[in-house]
């Protein structure tokens, strides 16, 4: 049976607008040939997020200076002995073997520091005396971390100084430190030099002594010098 053209143009057309309501206009890629204007542009419609939806990422690593420690670190301290009817005698013992990282905010008013002291590393003038006292520690590595607001906040190039609480890990012992603290910083890195008093007993050690010979004082006074390279 034929089909009259007419009513074969009428299904044709009738069934392409169906189709062609189908499609959401607003979801369709356009591809505009290379012209002398343009190279294959790609038109992708309207994408703007939809309202109230926050699509901007912001890290804590963006809002710090990142540093990690470097050459010229350091650890010391002084400590006094008393023999018996000699003057005090003040012992000093420095050593290099520190590595960690700090941060501080672009603001200046955080910092953050992570520094791992090898005591092994510490020498006075005594190898004798050196090997003694490491018979003292249960671990032969001490810890020091802050994670604080400055009262000082921090301007880069300028110095500034701080008594900032820290956590002294010694001894398998964390206590609390305040440490006195000078330092500067800038843009491509930072030094700084902290001092705190503490107690050895605080820290479950036994201050050496020997009968009617030498004390060792209970107070002990641990200088740190932090020097660290910006990494980000």
């Amino acid at each position: 049976m034929s089909i009259p053209v007419f009513s074969l143009l009428l299904l044709i057309f009738l069934y392409s607008k169906q189709n062609t309501n189908l499609v959401n206009k607003s979801n369709v890629v356009n591809y505009q040939p290379n012209t002398p204007d343009t190279l294959g542009q790609l038109d992708i419609g309207d994408t703007t997020p939809p309202s109230g939806l926050d699509l901007s990422v912001v890290t804590d690593d963006s809002q710090y200076y990142d540093y990690v420690l470097s050459s010229g670190s350091s650890v010391s301290y002084r400590i006094t002995k008393l023999f018996i009817g000699q003057p005090a005698q003040e012992v000093v013992g420095t050593g290099t073997g520190v590595i960690g990282n700090g941060s501080l905010s672009k603001d200046g008013k955080h910092i953050k520091v992570n520094a791992q002291i090898d005591l092994t590393s510490i020498k006075t003038d005594s190898p004798k005396r050196d090997s003694d006292v490491l018979k003292l520690f249960k671990s032969t590595l001490a810890e020091l971390t802050a994670d604080v607001d400055l009262s000082n906040p921090v301007t880069l190039g300028d110095s500034t100084t701080s008594d900032v609480p820290a956590n002294f890990t010694l001894n398998g012992v964390t206590k609390e430190i305040t440490l006195s603290v000078a330092g500067q910083a800038t843009d491509k890195n930072f030094t700084a030099k902290g001092t705190s008093k503490v107690k050895l007993t605080d820290f479950g050690i036994n201050p050496p002594s020997l009968a009617d010979v030498f004390t060792v004082s209970d107070d002990i006074t641990f200088e740190f010098t932090i020097n660290g390279n910006r990494t980000n």
